[in-house]
């Protein structure tokens, strides 16, 4: 009867290998490693002792490279919760966006106030130059004001 267990785990638990070493033995076509996966133990114990010391090299730099990639992981995953975080302190708060509407609707009402009621007596009269002159300076205050309570909120 021959010395086979059905896969490279087995095998590693059987012998001692580490589990990483007889996958990368396998790549290298190892006596003793079937393809269907199966592991004849006496024949890849051979083969592993005279080859070990130039897998020795090999194994670690895969080893190594296994590792830097959890590792490289795992920064990703801190990077996009820093993100989150970073995101979720610039969102505003359902009272801000309330403040901000109510200031909005104040400038809006000094809006409606200055262009219904102040402006018309002041341009009754006057040339359209004149009246373009003080329409713009009377919505540059416009959006002056609503720009002030923007950035206050903002702040």
């Amino acid at each position: 009867m021959k010395n086979t267990v059905a896969n490279i785990k087995a095998a590693s638990m059987m012998t001692g290998i580490p589990f990483t070493t007889i996958r990368y033995c396998r790549k290298l076509n190892a006596d003793g490693i079937n393809v269907n996966g199966s592991v004849n133990l006496d024949k890849f114990k051979a083969w592993y002792e005279v080859n070990k010391d130039k897998l020795s090299i090999a194994t670690n730099e895969e080893l190594s490279i296994d590792k830097l990639k959890i590792i490289d992981k795992q920064k990703d995953i801190k990077i996009k919760e820093l993100k989150i975080l970073e995101m979720e302190s610039e969102l505003i708060t359902p009272e801000q966006v309330k403040e901000l509407l109510v200031e909005i609707a104040t400038a809006q009402s000094v809006m409606l106030k200055k262009v219904f009621l102040e402006l018309p007596p002041k341009l009754a009269g006057r040339s359209e130059p004149d009246i373009k002159k003080e329409m713009d300076a009377s919505l540059k205050q416009i959006f002056d004001i609503l720009q002030n309570k923007i950035n206050a909120i903002e702040t």
